[in-house]
């Protein structure tokens, strides 16, 4: 009963509370030890560092409340959750606002839903084959747009279009008006301008050159070699 009364006592529960009532222990044991005895002396030293610990680690708790606290906010908890809750579900409405229930629409209408899969998947891909083509006339574009600033170079009296070619320097490009019967071939890069041009003639291509021949009509092969 008397241990009922002292747990009742607030003072008994707090740290200072604790060290007077270890202090009254202590002064009793001493009182009632006699000299010269092998009782040993009242030794409080292990209590008194776990009651220091245990003050150390309810200062800690006090300090990883009042951060948590001044993380939250005065905002409550649960108030935050709904917040978040209600971001995620966007509006949606009340019969697909959560994961269960777009899973069970899913698995419902999964005919639908593969049908609008494919049908994404081959818009995808006639995106990819647009882009391709954009990409193709930009690198056209480009090609005709670089060959505007290119030296034009015309064939010399007796000269044969594979000598023509031959002998272009960097920055010229050979320009032809007349048909061309005869084969060619093509080591490096060459731009050959040729508006309404029909190549009779096979045309052999270095792997490694770039050869651009514009606005030309092509009855033989091209050939890379």
């Amino acid at each position: 009963m008397a241990n009922k009364e002292y747990l009742d006592r607030p003072e008994y529960l707090d740290y200072p509370g604790l060290k007077k009532y270890d202090d009254k222990i202590k002064a009793y044991i001493d009182a009632h030890t006699s000299a010269g005895t092998d009782v040993q002396p009242y030794d409080d030293s292990a209590l008194v560092a776990d009651i220091n610990d245990l003050k150390n680690m309810d200062a800690t708790i006090v300090g990883n409340l009042n951060a948590l606290k001044a993380l939250v906010g005065d905002t409550a908890v649960a108030d935050q959750i709904n917040a978040a809750i209600a971001a995620l579900v966007n509006g949606a409405p009340n019969a697909l606002d959560t994961l269960k229930e777009i899973a069970d629409w899913i698995t419902t209408h999964g005919e639908a839903a593969s049908n609008l899969i494919s049908v994404v998947a081959e818009q995808g891909q006639q995106i990819n084959v647009i882009n391709a083509k954009v990409d193709a006339i930009t690198s056209i574009s480009d090609t005709y747009i670089n060959a505007l600033f290119l030296t034009p170079v015309t064939l010399q009296e007796n000269q044969t279009v594979q000598d023509a070619i031959d002998n272009l320097n960097e920055g010229e490009k050979l320009v032809l008006t007349a048909p061309v019967t005869e084969d060619l071939t093509i080591n490096t890069d060459t731009v050959i301008e040729a508006d309404g041009v029909v190549f009779s003639g096979n045309i052999t291509v270095a792997e490694t050159a770039e050869v651009t021949i514009i606005g030309a009509q092509f009855n033989g092969e091209v050939i890379v070699a």
